[in-house]
């Protein structure tokens, strides 16, 4: 029994450029909307692991929120094995799936901070927000945006580069 049966699937009949696809292989990797993915996660890895673990989900969902808030909208979808359609998996899903991510590579990349802070007055803490934990941390979103908040075809095609050439991040992303 398919663990999709009995299950009402919200299919999407046209993929967009922002969409972001679930599977593994060259064209989830190369597909636009996982590269703008991929950027947004890893500029929020370190946020991600200095925050204390109830502020965590606020950086999943303000990536999930990034996503989904672009024009037109990136959805998180999956191929329904048993149809071969794709469907949105929805928020719980897809924030559950970017906390994973942002968890991926966390001892490498805690190992690399603790060592760069050595002599550093740049503490992980400070990046929470103590002052206010009903207030989500703050979420670094790409500083390569046109007027639109989305980056350029250019600025994507050396990202996509630049990720597959970085065995740190092909790592990261289970490649």
């Amino acid at each position: 029994m398919s663990p999709l049966q009995n299950v009402e699937l919200n299919f999407v009949d046209e993929l967009n450029k922002n969409d972001v696809l679930g599977g593994r292989g060259t064209g989830p990797f190369k597909n636009r909307g996982n590269v703008t993915y991929r950027h947004y996660v890893n500029l929020n890895k370190e946020l991600y692991l200095s925050c204390k673990k109830h502020e965590k989900i606020y950086v999943s969902k303000a990536i999930v929120a990034a996503i989904r808030g672009q024009d037109p909208p990136g959805r998180f979808i999956e191929q329904d094995p048993v149809s071969g359609r794709w469907y949105d998996i929805g928020d719980r899903k897809a924030v559950d799936k970017t906390s994973q991510v942002l968890r991926e590579g966390a001892p490498k990349l805690r190992h690399r901070l603790n060592a760069a802070q050595t002599g550093n007055s740049y503490s992980p803490s400070s990046m929470s927000n103590p002052a206010n934990t009903n207030t989500p941390p703050p979420v670094v979103y790409s500083p390569n945006t046109n007027s639109n908040g989305q980056m350029t075809d250019d600025e994507l095609e050396i990202l996509a580069s630049r990720t597959l050439s970085n065995p740190f991040f092909g790592a990261a992303m289970g490649s």
